[in-house]
C-alpha cells in the first residue's frame, strides 16, 4: 500500500545516510540527512533524527558514555517541558539505550515504561496505533521493556509487556500490516518463552523455544536458537544440545551478515566449550579453538 511504499522510501534514504557514516564525519553525515529531509518532503519519518540516533550509538560504542547520557537526559527534560510527546518518546528510548550500555537496567526499565506511555498518549481514539511508524515504535518499545524485565528477573512485568505486543498485533487485520510487524510479534513470543525459566519452569521454556524454532521466520530463527542455546547453557543438563543450538544460531547470523552478534555468540560458545562443557562434549577443546579462530576472522 501507499504507506508501506513511503516507509520503504524513507528507509532507503536512512540507509544511504548510514552508509555515508562510513566515509563522512558525523557532521557531514548529519548535513546529508538534513538535505534528504529538505529535498524529499512528505516521508513518514524524518531522516535527521534517525541519523542522530546512529551517531549516538557509535559514540556509545566508542566509549563516550558519560557525554551521551548527559545529552540524553537533557533532551528528555526538554521534551517533558515542551510537551512534545513524539520527541519525549524518542529521547526516552535513546536514554534507555544509554542506560543499557552502563548496566543501568532499572533506569532503562523506567525510561522505556515512560516511553511506552508517551506513545500511547499519541494514539487515536481507537487506542490502536494507526500508522507504520507508530506501530513499529510502540511494539519495539514494549519488547525492549519486556527484555529488560527478563534481565532484571521480574517475570510478571516481563509477561505483561510481551502480552501487550501480542494483544496489539492481534487487533490488526490488514495483511500488509501483519506481515510488516511479524518480526515484533515473534520477538514477543521469544520473550514470553523466556519467562517460564524465571518462574523455575525451564522445561516449559525449552518446549516453547523448540516449537518456535520450527515456526519462526527465517530472519528470527537464529535468535530463537540463540535463546535456546542460552537456556541449555544455563541449565547445563544437555551440553550437546546447547552447543548445537549455538552453532545453528551462528550459521544463521553469518548468513544474515549480523557480524556483531555472531562474534559475541562465538565467544560465548568458546568459553562454554572450554569450561562447563569441556568434559561433556566430544572434542570440546578443538571446537573452542575453532570458534576463537573464526572470531579472529570477523
Amino acid at each position: 500500500d501507499a504507506g508501506s511504499c513511503a516507509l520503504e522510501a524513507a528507509a532507503r534514504l536512512a540507509t544511504a545516510v548510514v552508509d555515508g557514516l562510513n566515509q563522512l564525519s558525523y557532521q557531514e553525515a548529519l548535513d546529508l540527512a538534513r538535505l534528504a529531509d529538505a529535498q524529499v518532503p512528505g516521508l513518514p519519518f524524518q531522516v535527521v533524527p534517525f541519523a542522530e540516533m546512529i551517531v549516538r550509538q557509535r559514540r556509545r560504542l566508542a566509549g563516550d558514555l558519560d557525554a551521551v547520557l548527559r545529552e540524553d537526559t537533557a533532551r528528555v527534560e526538554a521534551a517533558r517541558k515542551s510537551g512534545n510527546l513524539a520527541e519525549l518518546s524518542e529521547s526516552l528510548r535513546s536514554l534507555s539505550a544509554s542506560y543499557g550500555f552502563v548496566n543501568g537496567l532499572r533506569q532503562r526499565a523506567v525510561a522505556l515504561a515512560e516511553a511506552v506511555e508517551a506513545e500511547k498518549r499519541m494514539f487515536p481514539a481507537s487506542g490502536i496505533p494507526d500508522n507504520a511508524v507508530s506501530q513499529g515504535s510502540y511494539l519495539n518499545s514494549l519488547n525492549a521493556l519486556g527484555e529488560t524485565y527478563v534481565e532484571l528477573g521480574q517475570p510478571g512485568p516481563a509477561r505483561r509487556a510481551f502480552d501487550a505486543v501480542l494483544k496489539t498485533y492481534a487487533q490488526f487485520s490488514a495483511a500488509a500490516t501483519l506481515d510488516r510487524l511479524r518480526s515484533q510479534r515473534e520477538e514477543a513470543e521469544m520473550g514470553n518463552a523466556n519467562v517460564p525459566a524465571l518462574d523455575d519452569d525451564p522445561d516449559s521454556a525449552r518446549d516453547t523455544l523448540q516449537k518456535l524454532v520450527r515456526t519462526v521466520s527465517k530472519a528470527n530463527r537464529p535468535y530463537v536458537l540463540l535463546q535456546l542455546g542460552k537456556l541449555e547453557r544455563t541449565l547445563n543438563e544437555k551440553p550437546a544440545a546447547a552447543v548445537d543450538a549455538y552453532e545453528q544460531a551462528i550459521d544463521g547470523m553469518r548468513a544474515a551478515l549480523d557480524y556483531p552478534q555472531e562474534l559475541a555468540t562465538r565467544l560465548t560458545l568458546a568459553r562454554y566449550l572450554a569450561t562447563k562443557a569441556a568434559d561433556r562434549v566430544p572434542d570440546a577443546g578443538k571446537k573452542a579453538a575453532e570458534q576463537l579462530a573464526e572470531s579472529d576472522e570477523i
